[in-house]
C-alpha cells in the first residue's frame, strides 16, 4: 500500500490559486479530497464471491502534485485524520486466527508492513520461544478490537499469549502532528490517548515498554493498568454497572446519545471479560446483591440490552433497537450457556415485557404497524405495570 507521499511533483510555474485561500479553508479542502472510509467489497474466491470490508482511500492524489507547500499541508492532514498502527506478533496460531477473524479490520498483513512509512505507532508483541513473526497494518480505531481479540483468544486457548511483553513506539513525526492542534496546557494530546488507552483493556501483561514523547505520569498509568491482575467477577460487574448507572442517569435527563454511548461502553467492558468468569460466590453490593455470580453474569447483559434498545429507539435507530431487544430475549430463554448461568435462574416477566415493548416501539418507528400492534399486545400479556398504560395507548392509536 502506497502512502500519499509517493507522488511526483508537477513542475511549478506560478503559485497555485489554492495557496491564496485562508489556511482553514485549505485544510477543509484537503480533508474532503483525502477522505477515507470503510467499504464493503465482493471478492472472487474459488469460483464464488465473498464479502469483506476494506479501509478505502477515496482521495484525489493529483492535489498532492500541485506544489511542495500544498503537498506538505495535505499529507499532514492525511496523517492527522488517519492514525496507522503496525502490530507485529510471533504466534503462528494467533496470526492464522487473526487473518480469519471478523472482529478486526486490517489494511494488510505481511512482513513488509514493518516498513510502511506512515505509522503513528509500532507494536511488537513478544512470545517466548517463537522466532517467526508477521506484521498487521490497521487504523487505530481497530486497535481496541485487536487487543480484546488477543485477550479473549488467550483466555480460551493460550493463557500465556496476552501476558507476553509488549514494546510500543510512538513515532516522532506523529508527535509533531498530534501536538500542533492541541493547546500546550494539555499534558496528553487526545490523539495519543486514542493510541494508548486500548492497552488498558489488557491484564496481567508481563511488561509494557512505551517509547516516544508521552507524558510520564500518563504512560505509567497505562502500564499499571495493563500489568495489573485479572479482575474478579464482582469487580467486573461492579465496574460495568457503574457505567450503566451513569447511562441510566443520562437517559432520565433525555441525553439519549450520551446514554447510548455509556450503555455501549458498559456492554463492551463486560464482554471483554466474559471468558474469565469463575462461577463462585455471590455479589454483595449493587443491584445484583445476593444473586449468585453465574446468575448475575446472565442477568447483567439482559438489562444492558434492554437499556440499549430503549436508547436506540429514542435516537431513531430502530433496526438496531430490535436487534438488542431480541438479544435480551435470547439471553432470557437460551440454554446454550454453561448450566450454572440458567439453572434456577428466574425469568422476569417484566424484562420479557420490556423487550417486547421496545420491539413494538421500533416497529412503529419503522412504519410496520401490524407487527408493532402484535408486539404491544404480547408485551401486555406479561403485565409489566409501568408499560401497561403506555402500551395500551399506543396500541389503541394503531387501530
Amino acid at each position: 500500500m502506497s502512502s500519499p507521499g509517493s507522488v511526483d511533483m508537477i513542475p511549478e510555474a506560478t503559485a497555485p490559486i489554492l495557496l491564496g485561500l485562508p489556511v482553514e479553508i485549505r485544510l477543509e479542502i484537503y480533508r474532503h479530497l483525502l477522505s477515507s472510509k470503510y467499504i464493503k467489497r465482493k471478492i472472487p474466491y474459488d469460483d464464488s464471491m465473498f464479502e469483506t470490508i476494506y479501509y478505502n482511500y477515496d482521495f484525489h492524489k493529483a492535489i498532492l502534485r500541485i506544489n511542495c507547500q500544498v503537498h506538505q499541508e495535505a499529507t499532514d492532514v492525511f496523517y492527522r485524520e488517519n492514525l496507522f498502527v503496525c502490530f507485529t506478533i510471533s504466534s503462528p496460531e494467533f496470526r492464522l486466527f487473526l487473518r480469519g477473524s471478523e472482529n478486526v479490520l486490517f489494511l494488510s498483513h505481511s512482513d513488509s508492513m514493518r516498513h510502511f512509512g506512515g505509522c503513528a505507532m509500532d507494536i511488537i508483541h513478544h512470545c517466548p520461544e517463537r522466532w517467526t513473526s508477521t506484521s498487521f497494518l490497521l487504523v487505530n480505531d481497530q486497535l481496541p478490537n485487536l487487543l480484546r481479540t488477543l485477550r479473549a483468544y488467550s483466555q480460551q486457548l493460550d493463557q500465556s499469549l496476552a501476558k507476553g511483553p509488549f514494546s510500543v513506539r510512538l513515532f516522532e513525526d506523529f508527535g509533531r502532528w498530534s501536538t500542533e492542534t492541541q493547546p500546550r496546557s494539555f499534558p496528553v494530546p487526545t490523539r495519543i490517548q486514542s493510541l494508548l488507552e486500548p492497552f488498558e483493556l489488557l491484564y496481567g501483561v508481563e511488561s509494557l515498554d512505551i517509547k516516544g514523547a508521552v507524558d510520564e505520569d500518563y504512560k505509567q498509568s497505562v502500564i499499571r493498568s495493563a500489568t495489573q491482575q485479572e479482575p474478579t467477577v464482582a469487580e467486573i460487574i461492579t465496574a460495568a454497572s457503574a457505567i450503566k448507572n451513569r447511562g441510566d442517569e443520562a437517559f432520565r435527563e433525555t441525553q439519549y446519545n450520551l446514554a447510548l454511548s455509556l450503555y455501549t461502553s458498559a456492554l463492551r467492558d463486560f464482554q471483554v471479560n466474559r471468558h474469565c468468569f469463575e462461577y463462585t460466590g455471590s455479589l454483595t453490593t449493587g443491584e445484583f446483591s445476593q444473586m449468585s455470580t453465574a446468575h448475575a453474569v446472565r442477568s447483567f447483559p439482559i438489562r444492558l440490552h434492554l437499556c440499549l434498545a430503549a436508547a436506540l429507539v429514542k435516537v431513531c435507530e430502530y433496526k438496531r433497537a430490535i436487534d438488542h431487544a431480541k438479544m435480551a430475549l435470547k439471553q432470557i430463554v437460551t440454554r446454550e450457556a454453561p448450566p450454572e448461568e440458567w439453572e434456577g435462574f428466574e425469568i422476569s416477566a417484566d424484562e420479557i415485557g420490556r423487550a417486547l415493548f421496545w420491539i413494538g416501539m421500533a416497529q412503529k418507528g419503522l412504519g410496520d404497524f401490524p407487527s408493532a400492534k402484535s408486539s404491544f399486545r404480547l408485551a401486555l400479556k406479561y403485565h409489566p405495570e409501568e408499560l401497561m398504560e403506555e402500551s395500551g395507548r399506543l396500541e389503541a392509536g394503531l387501530e
